[in-house]
């Protein structure tokens, strides 16, 4: 039997220890800490500013002459990211890039590793797909892929920040957010970890690298996980978050993703016809040739 105390995962050493500071942090910073990225829904956050472009280039003013100041090597993109994942409360995003300026997984590369675990159709972005009447980029995970007797975590962490990092690359992505579909077909007893599906859930709600996960979507779930996971995963998540997840059987996709979504949705998954195979290779050949003609 799972018991609720037995959830945990292990935050890779240089991001577990930002929870501990995050209450002298904010002790010593004019703006709190977003409880969204670090799941402490009991913090009380200060008001978000008024979003305006002015507001949000002189937060990005300061967020730049911070890093000059510190010598820290954030891209301007980058430093965009965090504030705009903060609202652009320059405590917050200060905060956060102190605390990530040794983060790894923020610069996670298409490696021939990368490639192998993405083959597998684990995750990876929906290219054109989008929610319904919102201009939100859609990610699609198949847990069932995963076996954690042969899949090691680092790969999962690695995969998951290399596809959110992917979908945070200008400023409307990051402004917009992201959703999830996350199709849990074939997912059986041999898949689950509890440290690995923990952090694939804490890695949603922003913990490791900054992606604003505005819709989490499990379809078609097996009656096991509802009866015995589901609620432990519920309660795993910030009250914020929570309200973002959703478990629905997939024929109310259409309630969610763009009109004619069936066309750019894995056939893996029913309502989808694109071959799952196809996407995969077709983003995995995107991203390896973006990689050699990188500057």
């Amino acid at each position: 039997m799972i018991k609720q105390n037995d959830w945990s995962f292990s935050i890779p050493q240089g991001i577990r220890k930002r929870r501990g500071s995050i209450e002298t942090a904010e002790r010593t910073e004019s703006t709190s800490i977003d409880s969204s990225l670090w799941g402490d829904s009991s913090e009380m956050l200060s008001p978000v500013p008024e979003r305006s472009t002015s507001n949000e280039m002189e937060c990005l003013r300061l967020l730049k002459a911070y890093c000059k100041s510190k010598n820290y090597s954030f891209s301007d993109t980058t430093i965009h990211r965090f504030a705009s994942f903060h609202d652009f409360r320059v405590g917050a995003a200060k905060h956060a890039l102190r605390q990530n300026q040794d983060n790894h997984y923020l610069n996670i590369g298409m490696s021939q590793a990368r490639k192998k675990q993405l083959q597998t159709g684990f995750i990876f972005p929906l290219l054109n797909m989008k929610l319904k009447d919102q201009e939100v980029g859609v990610l699609y995970v198949r847990p069932s892929t995963y076996v954690p007797l042969f899949s090691g975590r680092t790969d999962l962490v690695e995969s998951v920040s290399f596809v959110l990092n992917d979908m945070s690359q200008t400023k409307e992505q990051c402004t917009n957010g992201v959703a999830a579909v996350i199709n849990m077909k074939g997912f059986e007893k041999d898949n689950f970890d509890r440290e690995c599906w923990g952090g694939l859930i804490h890695m949603l709600e922003g913990k490791v690298v900054p992606t604003r996960v505005t819709l989490v979507l499990f379809v078609d779930a097996p009656a096991w996980f509802n009866a015995k996971i589901w609620k432990l995963t519920k309660s795993m998540l910030s009250d914020s978050f929570s309200k973002q997840v959703h478990m629905i059987e997939s024929d109310r996709l259409s309630e969610f993703l763009m009109e004619g979504f069936e066309a750019l949705l894995p056939d893996e998954i029913s309502q989808g016809w694109k071959s799952t195979d196809e996407i995969v290779e077709d983003y995995i050949d995107l991203k390896m040739y973006q990689e050699a003609h990188s500057s």
